[in-house]
């Protein structure tokens, strides 16, 4: 059972963190049982049971039945999770959901926690969180499930798929820097091998500023094939006037240039040059204009090929 419930704490998360939307013009029912179906096998949970022992701290004989399969330190850990509040932003979440990635997920979501009839949870998934999202605590999974408006299913087959591939996803990160570490080691003890008298401890400390003065330049630059203004930040290191190399640094989405502007200054500092590009279509500004509804995607899907 222990199982069960992890499993169900990443859908959950996924669920809070990608939805938002609609509120209900008329009353609903909200959900009562959360029913846990693989296959032909299943089991039902009151969500007035998992309220009661979340907050109150009170145990029924039904959900008893389960707790009492997992150790005294899960069943700590769960009521916690069930009453973890997250700050979220009402009108970002609104935003967001109708967005063409939002709904997506969402409808992905909605895949594994259905409404009854096997069908797909997304508009009980929209319901439920923007009205949790405007309380003025947070949003928790207690109040969560308490707004769902309908019984849930929740599809263990599609959560179990789900689970697997961020396991993998993990294990094969995990996998991909033990890879990047070996092969430092490899190269640092091939080095040494072709220079013998190399000393390492005469190398840099890069963690400490370096020698040089950084100078900084904005640049306004024309990509003429798309027809846009590309305002870059150039920063040098002051009196080196031999080759450099170089370093990009590109800003995630709804950033902006300076967000990595002590990195830069640290880096030209050590005798990099680093150039760091706004990103038009996918910068902050537009997020700003795409949270006063000026735009109903927060990016343009043409940024996955002009920011390269």
């Amino acid at each position: 059972m222990l199982s069960k419930f992890k499993l169900a704490k990443y859908v959950t998360l996924i669920a809070i963190a990608i939805s938002s939307i609609v509120i209900l013009n008329q009353p609903v029912i909200p959900a009562e049982k959360i029913e846990f179906n693989y296959s032909m096998l299943g089991f039902k949970i009151k969500v007035q049971d998992l309220s009661d022992f979340a907050i109150k701290g009170e145990v029924s004989d039904s959900l008893n039945f389960y707790l009492k399969r997992i150790s005294p330190k899960r069943t700590k850990r769960l009521k916690k999770f069930l009453t973890q509040s997250y700050d979220v932003d009402p009108v970002l979440v609104y935003r967001y959901s109708r967005t063409s990635v939002g709904i997506k997920m969402l409808q992905r979501v909605g895949e594994i926690i259905q409404l009854p009839g096997y069908i797909n949870g997304f508009y009980g998934l929209r319901a439920a969180v923007v009205q949790t999202a405007q309380l003025p605590d947070g949003i928790n999974l207690i109040d969560f499930l308490k707004g769902f408006p309908t019984d849930i299913k929740l599809n263990l087959k599609e959560l179990l798929k789900l689970v697997k591939q961020v396991a993998k996803a993990e294990s094969d990160t995990q996998e991909f820097i033990a890879g990047l570490a070996q092969e430092k080691i490899i190269d640092a003890q091939a080095n040494l091998n072709s220079n013998p008298s190399s000393n390492f401890n005469d190398l840099p400390d890069l963690s400490q500023p370096g020698q040089y003065q950084a100078m900084v330049q904005t640049l306004e630059l024309v990509d003429a094939r798309r027809n846009r203004k590309l305002v870059t930040d150039l920063y040098l290191p002051q009196g080196k006037i031999d080759r450099i190399p170089l370093i990009v640094v590109s800003n995630g989405l709804g950033a902006k240039r300076d967000r990595f502007e002590e990195l830069a200054y640290h880096l030209a500092s050590h005798g990099f040059g680093v150039v760091i590009p706004d990103h038009p279509g996918s910068d902050r500004q537009r997020q700003k204009d795409f949270l006063k509804g000026l735009y109903k995607e927060n990016f343009d899907a043409t940024d996955f090929v002009d920011r390269p």
